[in-house]
């Protein structure tokens, strides 16, 4: 805890003309941090993340379902590989619309307002497919409804979940989100599978309705996170949420008041770009970019080359594009596994070896099995390196949806991660071009060059990145490159870092001051010796005068006694 009047050992800054510091009244004051790290998690997190970690599994839910009716639209209207990837890209450019929104309103007007309005989104929409009577709207659907809902509930529940948990627990947090993300993928294929063949499309729509509806509603039951209240101009609502916080968890608050620093502009897109954060901004974009290419090209990709027997692979005996198989479901559970198998291994290597280091580490896995689908040794080879990619994409991602919210300050935090967000969305847009056009219309080897490149291109960025923000507490201002405030369980080697800081400094100046008091000491002593030097000079004179010595040494003894004599008379 600090006082007024105390200086900080780390300096935050924020744009000129932007915040206003809110003073206590004079005793001791605590800010967010310290009051979420005497709070710690407890009861009250715990009940509150899995209704935003539902956030994710809706999203997943309204993502994988155009897919199933995809094949609902293929069978009855004959769409050609054209249309069917003019869908994917509807898709995209509405998330690209709803990522850019979300940031700038979350930062706005609260994480909780966009998570309400996301899910409603979703839900409403979802639900609106019972009027499904033709491809065109389903079109309008697939880009307003589901793109926009995602856009704007993806990077939402996530600051969410970062701002509300301990530095120590923010990395299970999200994890927990993206295993429901997977719970969500199965969730929808199941329905899909028991529903569609049997009772029709509209009976896979309500079952998939239903957890959104529910979500929705619980999403207006939650509190707005203190860190944005605090920044926002609101610490009496900051207070009264760490309150209850501390009340749920059998915590106390520490004593004082609440410090804040509430920001006037917030959700400005260009902040991200000033000179503190460009630099890791741009290469944030790179890596979401090419990461994304990868991603969404090895979604789309992947029935085709399956279905074509790509690499020696065994073609399928029938192909039904009328109804959902149980193999379809099969591939589903497997595509699935895959991707979040690895997840908790990820996650825990990132808390416990850091965020960069896991990041690199990520990055060159997925560079290699990008690698070996292009050489295409073997079909065992082709299906390991296929699914070893999807899991590394989507163990890449878990960790940057953690390590993006911790580069920023609370003022832009939304509005960076919606901007970082929309770049892999664009990655993906580009792939659904890409996918129909150069992979069907040429050479799938052209297409997995590109995506070899694509992962060369992230694991050289990823090594670029120098910020190291494991363990550290989610910045309120501008901060510094490496300039992050740890947490308690970090602490201590800082507290370590600095007094040997000092002890060398305090060292090296007392080392300044004795050499200065060694100078004065010397000079004294040369003024001693031109002193010394004076006397010996008069004593040589007194001795010559006793001796009388001739030469030039007589002469100039009898003129200064001459001159002692002339002086001795005129004084009387």
């Amino acid at each position: 805890m600090a006082r007024r009047g105390e200086t900080a050992s780390i300096i935050s800054r924020a744009p000129s003309e932007t915040y206003t510091d809110i003073t206590a009244e004079e005793g001791p004051v605590f800010n967010v941090d310290e009051a979420m790290e005497n709070i710690g998690m407890g009861p009250y997190q715990y009940k509150r993340f899995p209704i935003v970690a539902m956030v994710g599994f809706s999203q997943s839910c309204v993502l994988m379902l155009p897919y199933i009716l995809l094949v609902y639209f293929t069978c009855n209207y004959h769409l050609s590989t054209v249309e069917q990837g003019i869908t994917i890209g509807a898709m995209l450019t509405g998330n690209l619309l709803g990522d850019l929104v979300a940031g700038m309103v979350c930062d706005r007007t609260g994480r909780k307002f966009v998570l309400v309005l996301g899910t409603w989104v979703l839900t409403l929409g979802t639900l609106s497919l019972l009027l499904l009577t033709h491809f065109f709207f389903f079109l309008l659907w697939r880009t307003f409804s589901l793109g926009i809902g995602i856009g704007l509930c993806t990077f939402t529940s996530i600051i969410y979940v970062s701002e509300m948990a301990t530095p120590e627990a923010r990395g299970k947090s999200i994890t927990l989100i993206n295993v429901f993300w997977g719970a969500g993928t199965l969730y929808t294929a199941t329905m899909a599978w028991l529903f569609m063949n049997n009772m029709g499309v509209k009976a896979v729509v309500v079952m998939v309705s239903i957890p959104l509806f529910v979500t929705s509603i619980l999403c207006c039951v939650l509190p707005d996170t203190p860190k944005y209240l605090a920044a926002s101009g609101d610490p009496e609502g900051a207070r009264m949420v760490l309150k209850a916080m501390a009340e749920e968890n059998d915590k106390e608050l520490p004593t004082g008041s609440l410090h804040t620093q509430p920001v006037l502009r917030r959700g400005v897109m260009r902040d991200m770009f000033e000179e503190d954060h460009i630099r890791n901004s741009v290469m944030m974009m790179i890596i979401f970019f090419s990461a994304g290419f990868v991603f969404y090209t090895g979604y789309a990709m992947t029935p085709y080359i399956l279905e074509e027997g790509y690499c020696g692979l065994p073609k399928p005996a029938v192909h039904r594009v009328c109804t959902f198989a149980s193999d379809t479901l099969k591939e589903a559970v497997i595509i699935t596994a895959a991707e979040i198998t690895i997840l908790p291994f990820t996650a825990a290597l990132s808390e416990n070896w850091g965020r960069l280091p896991t990041i690199r580490l990520i990055s060159c896995l997925l560079l290699f099995a990008s690698t070996f689908i292009f050489w295409c040794l073997s079909p065992l080879v082709f299906i390991t390196a296929l699914f070893l990619q999807r899991g590394a994409c989507q163990s890449l991602f878990n960790v940057l949806y953690l390590y993006t919210p911790e580069l920023y300050p609370t003022y832009m935090r939304a509005v960076s991660c919606g901007v970082v967000m929309s770049c892999m969305t664009g990655g993906g847009l580009v792939s659904s071009l890409l996918v129909y056009t150069v992979g069907l219309g040429y050479s799938w080897k052209i297409l997995m060059g590109l995506l070899a490149g694509c992962a060369l291109v992230v694991c050289v960025t990823t090594f670029l990145l120098e910020l190291e923000t494991q363990g550290t507490y989610l910045p309120d201002m501008s901060v510094e490159m490496g300039a992050c405030m740890p947490c308690k369980f970090v602490k201590k080697k800082i507290r370590k870092r600095i007094k040997r800081y000092q002890s060398r400094r305090q060292q090296t100046l007392s080392d300044d001051d004795d050499s200065e008091e060694n100078e004065v000491v010397g000079d004294d002593s040369e003024e001693n010796e031109v002193v010394g030097d004076n006397s010996k000079e008069n004593e040589v004179v007194r001795d010559k005068e006793e001796v009388g010595d001739t030469g030039v040494g007589e002469n100039t003894a009898v003129d200064r006694s001459a001159h002692l004599n002339e002086a001795y008379q005129e004084n009387g």
